[in-house]
């Protein structure tokens, strides 16, 4: 056997017993249908195999045994005769080659050995293309960063048949357990705020969820309410990403919330005898919780990616907040702000996907609740670009009735506008706003008779 159809992938060097293995899987998957199947239900394909005369001689196999035809050496000299490829991989002396070294006894063993040969050709690839792009005339660090752990990672993960159609038998019994155990769902996250769950009742993975807000109408309360629903009472790992304040701030906010000590005080460090027995009681909350902050000044969904592959590791993220997308950049150049917005909209909601996880994304709005007589938003006031609204699953608007309205007579109460909701209804609920507690409460809590409930409400 001669030609580059017998070469080496890239320099790659396989090992010496690897030719003879592969000779073996398809002398025995040549030999009846029964054969083909059985090297088909080992999950193994074409791409597998290192030598490109293999990987022709076992597509023709594949495509006879998947089109009903009978499988045999006289049938797939026919095939690869049809296709123009009988010479291409060596001829009918080849193919008797191959037949005599087939061996069914060790299939699977040698299926194993060409599989583990695929992820050590993968890694040797990985790594030529992670030195050209160490040596390319554009190198940016973040970006190239980035780049280079998804070469490594999808080399490390390798190909084991995840990304294959989900068959419809296999769909229903998904349904019908999510039907059944709507609690056993993995990845999804109930909103923190009881009188929302209605119109929303989880987030679920993969989701982009805007929420958007006029400046000082509390979007940082709202992300830190969210970091603590779900790393602290869920106790699920969560990550936020604040462009706007640094995590001691978040903390404080945090803090303030889940101890009913005034966030001023808190910020000051002027606390009473009762206040330190709260903080100290709220080490073990703390202790126990699975939130992350990074506060980098310079983050973008290149940073964004590679903390969730990361996370991904060890214990991997379950919510990602982001405060906020109009402080964040887009890699490379782009024409205008709008594009690279709906640059960095796009790329987070592909993000969410994939790895299975909502994104919460707060944004700003523009003037355009403004310039209305109730200055109620609409999703169209998301600011900068209509692509937030169209990239976005769910968009939750904050609106405060009492912001510039002295004589409101709603004082406190904050409505979550659900403008748009891909799993849901439409429609609005109110919460009040403790901005001194640094935090949101369902008003039904107010209403309540524990004396717990009646103290965070003062």
């Amino acid at each position: 056997m001669t030609g580059d159809i017998f070469g080496l992938d890239g320099g790659y060097l396989p090992a010496p017993d690897l030719e003879q293995a592969e000779m073996a899987v398809i002398g025995a998957a040549m030999a009846s249908n029964r054969g083909a199947e059985a090297a088909a239900d080992l999950r193994l394909r074409s791409e597998h195999f290192h030598y490109p005369a293999h990987q022709i001689v076992y597509e023709a196999i594949l495509r006879l045994w998947g089109d009903g035809e009978p499988v045999s050496p006289v049938t797939v000299m026919t095939e690869l005769t049809r296709t123009t490829q009988i010479g291409v991989v060596g001829g009918a002396p080849h193919l008797h080659t191959l037949q005599a070294a087939g061996e069914h006894w060790s299939l699977r063993a040698n299926a194993q050995r060409i599989m583990d040969d695929k992820a050590r050709r993968d890694m040797h690839i990985a790594g030529v293309q992670i030195i050209q792009i160490s040596q390319g005339a554009d190198y940016d660090p973040a970006a190239a960063g980035d780049h280079a752990r998804k070469i490594l990672d999808d080399a490390l993960i390798g190909s084991d048949g995840a990304d294959e159609p989900v068959r419809s038998a296999e769909l229903y019994v998904d349904a019908l357990h999510r039907l059944e155990h709507p609690e056993d769902v993995a990845g999804m996250i109930e909103p923190p705020w009881q009188d929302l769950r209605d119109l929303i009742r989880v987030f679920r993975p993969g989701q982009l969820v805007t929420v958007g807000a006029r400046p000082g109408t509390g979007k940082s309360t709202a992300a830190a309410d969210l970091l603590r629903h779900v790393g602290m009472t869920l106790r699920q790992p969560v990550i936020l990403f604040s462009l706007e304040m640094g995590a001691a701030e978040i903390t404080d906010r945090v803090l303030a919330a889940e101890t009913s000590i005034p966030l001023e005080n808190i910020q000051a460090a002027e606390l009473s005898d009762r206040d330190w027995d709260k903080v100290q009681h709220a080490a073990r909350v703390f202790g126990e919780g699975t939130f992350e902050i990074d506060d980098s000044s310079d983050i973008t969904v290149a940073r964004i990616r590679s903390r969730l592959r990361r996370m991904a590791r060890k214990n991997p993220a379950r919510m990602v907040i982001v405060d906020y997308l109009q402080l964040m950049k887009g890699a490379g150049k782009h024409e205008s702000r709008e594009r690279e917005i709906a640059d960095i909209t796009g790329s987070l909601k592909r993000l969410a996907r994939e790895f299975a996880v909502p994104i919460v994304l707060l944004a700003q709005l523009n003037r355009g609740p403004e310039q209305r007589n109730d200055r109620r938003p609409v999703k169209s006031d998301l600011r900068e670009s209509g692509a937030i609204e169209n990239d976005s699953d769910i968009v939750i608007l904050i609106h405060r009735p009492d912001m510039g309205d002295p004589d409101s007579t709603r004082p406190g109460e904050a409505d979550l506008i659900v403008d748009k909701n891909r799993t849901g209804p439409l429609g609005v609920r109110t919460v009040l706003f403790q901005g001194h507690y640094g935090r949101f409460v369902n008003i039904t809590r107010v209403w309540s008779s524990s004396a717990h409930a009646t103290e965070d409400a003062a």
